[in-house]
């Protein structure tokens, strides 16, 4: 009998498609159910229809079952990344307890856990790229369908009547929140946009048609305000002042002071709109409020209780039923008073810091940058509208999204015992010696899913193999094959490779001296197992490294993410006694990152398919120098990149690497450069190709620098400004300031060495 397989990440996929268009309202409007409220009929918004109720218990049962499976309630990082935002629901459950209508107050509770749990799901399974690019198209589609609609449907995607008559809502039952809500689409995809992506621009433009058509000015004041945001701090990305956080922060504050003034002078601003710039309408609806919220100032009346409360028969047998006040910080006073209110200001700050801090330390900043302007627009039109937590509103929802942080963390376990030690000295008495490059066996089995094999190139490295060898025979979990690639090496590591004795299949291949980049792609050619785990031979991996490698990559493989290359963190050791650690952590697309830097914390700390770099055609072997880099960008380019947030490498720097011999690499790293621009030119903009080139020269440029090599930093430095004027405030000017000091120094030792007439 034959089975359907249907896999995992295609049930991921429909449920969020499914989930986000039930929050945007398309299956709401399809299924003929209104809108999300019905103001003029309280007991219809009240009570809520069935409908509704269940598609929102779907959308918080399966996230609260994916979330127990993978153990993210057992997460401490959970509830300190979180911490604030799980407080304000803390806030509203305490509220149900004095509520004016318990079992109201309860259903709108679950209402919003079930949106709050959903966007969780999302911020759990994809990455902020893919986030912001399906919560914009998507709200661009809706956008679409109700263009659709007022063609053929002219008289339910416009208003009739009042002052308002003629105004598009489009699929949307109130047309000023669909116009936020298109405005909020156009910021989500504006990084997409910037990289003139087809869908982004098509969705973006109905987006923005549909706000035009509903004469809103609330989402043009949006998409003006936004953009012109985004670009600011696009700009201090450029430029890499989000690399100093003090200069950061200084523009970030003279930012806000721009603002302020802005603020200050709204109702001058409104007026050039053609706005009424005293907010009637509102202003007199919280003049109402007042004595009511006064009255309950500390608790308020419970979550959503207070228009079935008695104290709002009376407003609303004078004024009607208006659904809520009209602003979200109103509206929480009202629903958990100041207690509550002082929990959301809390819950916005900590997803601005999260926002702001991962823009300073370059996490995919231009989309971190997008994030944070669209929560401090949150902040602001929540003044004016009832945005957050309204568990109705599809902003809210993008609010959640970009706020909530998961970290994918595995059980650590214990170290090698001395048990598991003896065990592996037994093994290794009956393992077989060292074979020379024997061919496959044509007839064995094939390898195990998960099969591993390590490769080591080789060249004199007769001081430190053994040690790298031992620390796989250490491995908690061994590796199933070990390929060591004697790259024309002089001194006997060769034989010391020959001789030791290790509880895996051990393979010596040797060949004349090509470089690095040539040996791996001969080790790689050779093997057969599943995985390669790359390591030099001057390396040694902690105990536990393939073992949490391997466990990570099965985790993410069940949510069927399409995972290229698991990295982990690395102790680095230079010869001169220092330090370092490698801490760079990845979770989903990285391409643009290696701009510039190389993103992974070292060779040795890689595992990856071994069918992807086939598929990729190995190393570039005519790189002497950031082969690495390149292969990672070539990965990173269609599969994701995760990293083992523990340190499971101490690597080892010596006396030939590019610090102490710059003059010796510069060449190759020229030649890097050129190879790098020639496969990835049309893919970046010119401002990411001019940061890639600078960002190369500039680690040359200080090395020499170091060195008192002068005239290397000025030929290093003329040829930076022979790519753009940029070099001259780069990295916060200190290619600059290192050109001024090597030119001054150049100058005093012309001038001492000219006799005096």
């Amino acid at each position: 009998m034959s089975t359907l397989a249907i896999r995992y990440s295609t049930l991921r996929d429909g449920f969020t498609l499914f989930g986000i268009l039930f929050y945007i309202q398309v299956i709401t409007f399809v299924l003929g159910l209104g809108g999300a409220a019905s103001f003029g009929d309280i007991n219809k918004d009240l009570e809520g229809n069935v409908a509704n109720q269940i598609c929102g218990l779907i959308t918080l049962l399966v996230p609260l079952f994916f979330f127990i499976r993978n153990k993210v309630f057992l997460s401490k990082t959970f509830y300190r990344s979180n911490f604030f935002m799980l407080l304000f629901l803390l806030c509203v459950i305490a509220s149900i307890g004095w509520s004016h209508d318990p079992m109201l107050s309860f259903k709108r509770f679950i209402a919003m856990l079930s949106m709050v749990f959903f966007a969780g799901f999302i911020a759990y399974n994809y990455s902020l790229e893919k986030i912001t690019f399906m919560l914009g198209c998507a709200i661009g589609m809706a956008a679409l369908i109700g263009l659709i609609l007022a063609v053929v449907m002219p008289d339910v995607a416009f208003l009739s009547g009042g002052i308002r008559d003629g105004a598009f809502k489009g699929i949307f039952a109130e047309k000023n929140a669909g116009a936020r809500l298109n405005a909020i689409a156009i910021l989500l995809l504006l990084p997409m946009i910037r990289r003139r992506n087809h869908w982004a621009l098509f969705c973006a433009f109905f987006s923005l048609v549909a706000i035009l058509l509903a004469q809103s000015a609330t989402g043009v004041a949006l998409i003006v305000s936004g953009t012109i945001s985004y670009w600011y701090f696009l700009t201090l990305i450029r430029l890499r002042v989000n690399h100093s956080p003090l200069m950061f922060l200084g523009c970030t504050l003279l930012y806000l002071l721009v603002c302020l003034f802005l603020y200050s002078n709204f109702a001058v601003l409104l007026e050039m709109a053609g706005r009424d710039p005293s907010l009637t309408d509102r202003t007199l609806i919280w003049e109402l409020l007042g004595p009511f919220i006064d009255g309950q100032f500390l608790k308020g009346y419970g979550f959503g209780a207070f228009w079935s409360s008695p104290d709002a028969d009376g407003f609303i047998t004078r004024w009607g039923y208006i659904g809520n006040a009209h602003s979200g910080y109103v509206e929480t006073l009202l629903n958990g008073g100041v207690i509550q209110l002082t929990a959301l200001a809390l819950m916005f700050g900590e997803a601005l810091l999260k926002q702001y801090r991962a823009v300073t330390a370059n996490q995919t900043a231009q989309f971190r940058a997008s994030a944070l302007v669209i929560i401090g627009l949150f902040a602001v039109t929540n003044y004016v509208a009832y945005v957050i937590p309204n568990y109705r509103s599809a902003e809210f929802l993008v609010f959640c999204t970009l706020a909530l942080s998961f970290r994918h963390h595995l059980a650590v376990y214990p170290a090698t015992s001395a048990s598991a030690c003896v065990w592996q000295s037994t093994a290794a008495r009956f393992s077989q010696r060292v074979t020379q490059g024997e061919p496959p066996v044509p007839n064995q089995a094939p390898p195990s899913v998960d099969s591993v094999c390590v490769v080591i190139p080789m060249y004199n490295g007769a001081d430190s193999i053994e040690q790298t060898l031992a620390s796989l025979v250490g491995q908690t979990r061994l590796p199933d094959h070990v390929i060591v690639i004697d790259d024309g090496s002089t001194d006997d590591g060769p034989q010391r490779v020959r001789n030791f004795v290790a509880p895996f299949r051990l393979t010596l291949l040797q060949q004349t001296n090509e470089g690095q980049a040539s040996a791996r792609n001969h080790g790689i050619r050779h093997s057969q197992e599943t995985f390669v785990a790359m390591l030099d031979a001057d390396d040694q991996w902690h105990p536990q490294k393939l073992e949490l490698q391997l466990a990570l990559y099965e985790e993410l493989s069940r949510q069927g993410r399409p995972v290229g290359l698991i990295d982990c963190y690395a102790q680095v050791n230079y010869s001169d006694g220092r330090r370092q650690l490698d801490n760079r952590r990845k979770s989903g697309r990285h391409f643009y990152d290696f701009i510039h830097a190389n993103v992974v914390n070292g060779v040795s700390t890689a595992l990856v398919r071994r069918e992807v770099i086939m598929q990729l055609g190995g190393f570039d072997a005519s790189l002497r120098y950031s082969e690495d880099r390149y292969m990672w960008t070539r990965i990173a380019e269609h599969w994701e990149v995760h990293t083992v947030p523990q340190v499971l490498l101490e690597r080892t720097v010596n006396g030939g690497n590019m610090t102490a011999q710059p003059k010796k690499y510069y060449q190759n790293k020229i030649h890097f450069i050129e190879v790098y621009l020639a496969r990835y030119s049309e893919m970046l903009s010119q401002q990411q190709r001019i940061d890639f080139v600078l960002g190369n020269h500039t680690d040359f440029l200080e090395a020499f620098s170091r060195r008192g090599e002068h005239d290397q930093v000025l030929g290093v430095y003329r040829r930076m400004l022979e790519c753009s004027w940029q070099a001259l405030i780069f990295a916060n000017g200190k290619p600059t300031l290192r050109y001024l000091y090597a030119r001054a120094r150049t100058w005093r030792k012309a001038t001492a060495s000219t006799p005096a007439h």
